[in-house]
């Protein structure tokens, strides 16, 4: 019984280090998302704003890259506790995608026919 307290107590461990880095990661995140969105718009309510559209396409590129790498990391420790998320759906697609490369991706062989 020792042995598997022992590998149950480290299994606990990892798990709550993974809980650990996902909470820490999505914190980082989420912040740094409100942060942007509430300079955006404390920046609105000033005319100057609105001269150019680079201000707020900068803005939503930041928020979109930052949200991708955070679901990223937080997948990737998930994951590496074995209690990642999986869309069935997605996965489907992915996979008829993957064979479809395969396919797209694999060289014909003509078969050489001689008439003599």
């Amino acid at each position: 019984m020792p042995k598997m307290t022992k590998a149950l107590d480290a299994d606990i461990e990892k798990l709550g280090v993974a809980i650990n880095m996902m909470d820490l990661l999505s914190q980082e995140a989420f912040e740094s998302i409100t942060m942007i969105c509430n300079v955006c718009l404390t920046a609105m309510e000033k005319p100057e704003f609105w001269r150019t559209a680079d201000t707020i396409a900068t803005a939503l590129l930041t928020i979109r890259d930052r949200a991708a790498d955070a679901m990223n990391s937080i997948n990737c420790e998930a994951e590496e506790a074995g209690f990642n998320h999986c869309d069935d759906a997605s996965r489907r697609r992915h996979d008829a995608r993957a064979v479809m490369m395969d396919v797209l991706t694999t060289p014909v062989r003509l078969a050489v026919v001689s008439h003599g």
